[in-house]
């Protein structure tokens, strides 16, 4: 036989075995500890009181299924939010330390050219009719560990038909965000009167720097101009000419345009710095310039 009993503390009430007459323990629902009393003398519970028991009981179950059910929206609002968020900013981070390592191996490598040339390469070659032959990037191959794919390019024929002959694309070259063809370059030169590349043809090099090198940039990442793929082997690079150096405002054109807040460079002494996109054209044309002699800040580059 069952028993209405009414918790003192919580007021609650629960149907109650007469085999737990006298004994104590803690409530259902506030915990608190109670003692049953003595049921024998109380009588069965009526009709009426089981069924508002019963009632009053759904509607509690009814209410903590409600909160039960906000807890887990705001859950999941939480988790769609801010932990896709997160995931965002460590995307973000992957791309940026991709960037870097690439951008160092690539700043190794021109160094290590201009060691045994004298200068950087140049920007691009030329031939005897003025038609571009070769980039940079195929001239400093045997400098990445990639003589093998620099033994397969034909020197006699221009970037365009080496490109339909060889498919390979040193990762190098590319970020971790691939184009669908999966062989464009995400990495660039500055060329142009007053930077380390003042000719098509023309280059300087370390020994003809006058500012100091960790202010000099050498090579930087962009973005191809809308529509175009940006082939590795394309001879093709950012004109300082063209630039009004405001970072990413324009593909093909400015530099960055892939980070949020600034770009990924390198400077001649082969480390790597995130240009913010708040620093002036005035000091962003600095850094470009190798010897200009530009009042920059010691913390101009993180």
């Amino acid at each position: 036989m069952t028993y209405l009993f009414t918790c003192p503390h919580c007021h609650s009430q629960t149907l109650v075995g007469d085999e737990y007459s006298g004994l104590a323990g803690d409530c259902a629902e506030c915990h608190q500890q109670v003692e049953l009393p003595d049921f024998a003398g109380l009588g069965p519970v009526t009709e009426t009181a089981r069924g508002g028991w019963i009632g009053s009981h759904k509607i509690r179950m009814a209410i903590a299924g409600v909160m039960a059910l906000a807890a887990t929206v705001c859950l999941l609002f939480v988790v769609s939010n801010y932990g896709g968020q997160a995931m965002q900013q460590m995307q973000a981070s992957r791309m940026r330390m991709n960037d870097a390592t690439n951008l160092q191996q690539l700043a190794a490598a021109l160094n290590a050219y201009a060691n045994d040339y004298g200068t950087y390469p140049p920007s691009v070659t030329l031939d005897a009719s003025g038609q571009k032959m070769h980039s940079w990037r195929v001239l400093i191959l045997p400098y990445l560990n990639r003589n093998d794919l620099y033994m397969q390019y034909d020197q006699s024929q221009p970037w365009d038909i080496n490109m339909e002959q060889i498919y390979e694309t040193p990762q190098v070259f590319q970020s971790d965000k691939q184009s669908p063809f999966g062989a464009e370059a995400n990495y660039y030169l500055v060329v142009g009167p007053g930077t380390l590349f003042p000719t098509a043809t023309a280059s300087l090099g370390p020994k003809d720097l006058v500012d100091e090198p960790s202010k000099t940039i050498l090579l930087v990442e962009a973005r191809a101009p809308a529509g175009s793929l940006m082939h590795w082997m394309e001879p093709s690079d950012l004109d300082i000419r063209s630039m009004q150096f405001a970072v990413g405002a324009s593909d093909g054109i400015e530099i960055g345009g892939r980070h949020a807040g600034g770009a990924m460079v390198a400077t001649v002494d082969e480390r790597t710095h995130f240009l913010r996109d708040t620093l002036s054209s005035a000091e962003i044309r600095g850094l470009f310039s190798p010897a200009g002699s530009e009042p920059l800040s010691d913390d101009i580059l993180d």
